[in-house]
């Protein structure tokens, strides 16, 4: 897996990780399938983020291949932000080493913000593991 994505998947937990304890609120895991436009999306990331009377920390995942699985999401209702890369074939040089020496391919966002920044998908999610999958479209006709 591209370390990109593991910087975003990462960078999206942050929250998850600080401030974690033995206490705190009840958590499961979720799992399911990411398609867009029909197309299982193949790399990308996943983020639960509680909403509304439900607190706690976010939790969140990769996406490979239309399939994601994240641990210690809180019970209660969570935002739920889905984002999306696809490459372009191009090669950029990169800047520092954080990511490795040599060039770096570049990738695009290809999920629209209604789904991440802008995201309005809010979901209730129980006690016991939870299946969850996304049905997400590209264009505003669509969804």
């Amino acid at each position: 897996m591209l370390n990109f994505t593991r910087f975003a998947v990462a960078f999206a937990c942050l929250a998850a990780v600080a401030g974690c304890g033995d206490s705190g609120p009840e958590r499961t895991t979720c799992a399911g399938t990411v398609t867009l436009d029909g197309t299982p999306l193949e790399e990308g990331a996943i983020a639960f983020l509680p909403t509304g009377d439900t607190q706690g920390p976010s939790a969140g995942g990769e996406i490979v291949n239309g399939h994601y699985e994240v641990e210690d999401v809180v019970v209660g209702t969570n935002r739920v932000e889905i984002r999306g890369w696809k490459k372009t074939g191009r090669q950029l040089p990169k800047v520092d080493n954080f990511l490795g020496g040599g060039a770096a391919e570049e990738m695009i966002q290809i999920v629209p913000a209604k789904y991440n920044t802008l995201s309005e998908e809010i979901h209730r999610i129980g006690a016991k593991q939870h299946v969850l999958d996304f049905d997400l479209h590209s264009s505003p006709a669509s969804g």
